[in-house]
């Protein structure tokens, strides 16, 4: 019987989409439910830290597996002696969607550590698949909102909007109602002519909070779409749209 890859099982304890094949396999295989659910504790605790909370460093054995896992050389071993790490309020990363699993057996092991270490700094550093960390003491006023329509073949809506916070930075806040996609809703700004598009960030689940970069004009890209992107690892737009809307009360 094939069992999740561990990417996977660390993608599900984060509650991010997966592919129909893994859903189903994971609603009906409890040895995988229950790697998940453990994975699931090391979210918990890492979601619970303050954003000064001191990360304990992790010791010479965990980077050794890490190490052997990738086929890193000796020379690039971790430097385990150095001080403890703070975590960095407002950092990002950026983490790939795998492709659906191919192979049979579970091979956790070193693998599966290398997993559960990434989840910790994923986690405790703030961040997670590219939405960004919007720190919470910071006054933000509405400017902009948009009202979002369901394109054929869709029956969903929602709403997008655009805050400024006192240090000038700008969030777009996307909220939907509907049926969940058959991949996973990526967030899009795009030009009125339909020419020229940013990726923003994916959605978690039905609402997702996206840091807007200060080079973009809203005035240029007022259109927020949201599409269904098919876990294929392609990076540009499936050409699926969901639902769109066109945000007002802007220039910038």
């Amino acid at each position: 019987m094939q069992h999740l890859d561990p990417d996977l099982v660390g993608l599900a304890a984060l509650d991010e989409p997966l592919d129909p094949w893994s859903r189903e396999h994971l609603g009906l295989c409890s040895a995988c439910s229950a790697d998940v659910d453990e994975l699931r504790s090391v979210v918990m605790v890492a979601r619970a830290d303050g954003p000064t909370t001191v990360l304990e460093q992790p010791g010479p054995a965990v980077w050794e597996a890490i190490r052997t896992e990738l086929g890193l050389s000796v020379e690039l071993g971790a430097d385990t002696s150095g001080p403890p790490v703070r975590r960095q309020e407002g950092s990002s990363v950026v983490v790939p969607i795998p492709d659906p699993p191919a192979r049979a057996g579970r091979q956790f092991s070193a693998r599966w550590l290398a997993v559960a270490a990434g989840i910790g700094v994923l986690v405790g550093g703030g961040a997670l698949w590219g939405v960004q960390s919007l720190g919470a003491d910071r006054e933000a006023v509405v400017q902009a909102q948009a009202a979002l329509e369901p394109l054929p073949g869709y029956s969903g809506s929602g709403e997008a909007t655009v805050s400024r916070a006192s240090d000038g930075s700008r969030t777009l806040d996307v909220d939907l109602t509907g049926p969940a996609p058959e991949g996973y809703r990526q967030v899009w700004l795009i030009a009125p002519d339909l020419g020229q598009m940013y990726s923003i960030g994916l959605m978690d689940g039905d609402r997702g909070s996206f840091a807007v970069p200060a080079d973009i004009d809203l005035a240029q890209f007022p259109i927020v779409d949201v599409s269904d992107e098919p876990f294929d690892g392609n990076p540009t737009h499936s050409s699926v749209s969901m639902v769109r809307g066109t945000i007002g009360g802007t220039s910038s």
